[in-house]
């Protein structure tokens, strides 16, 4: 694998979920800085349908590169998953 190269335009995209097995729903949040990419080791098992996602979008970017950043560095997006998982409306089948 290739380091990243760096262009003068670069973004970085910092996301965070939360899943709630009992009620089959989950909320999802992400910021975008204009700054260097997160550093960290590659896991992205847990999140593998965002990356999909993700993957559709990047199709239409010049470049772009994936970082796996621990929760504790990701405070204000793990806190606006919360939030977007506890305001979730849930209608019962």
């Amino acid at each position: 694998i290739n380091p990243p190269i760096r262009h003068d335009s670069e973004f970085t995209c910092r996301s965070d979920t939360e899943w709630k097995k009992e009620l089959n729903t989950g909320g999802l949040a992400w910021s975008f800085y204009n700054s260097s990419a997160i550093v960290g080791d590659s896991s992205f098992s847990e999140i593998h349908g965002i990356l999909s996602d993700i993957h559709l979008l990047s199709i239409s970017f010049v470049s772009i590169s994936f970082r796996f950043s621990h929760r504790e560095n990701l405070k204000f997006e793990d806190s606006m998953a919360k939030q977007a998982l506890r305001s979730s409306v849930v209608n019962p089948v």
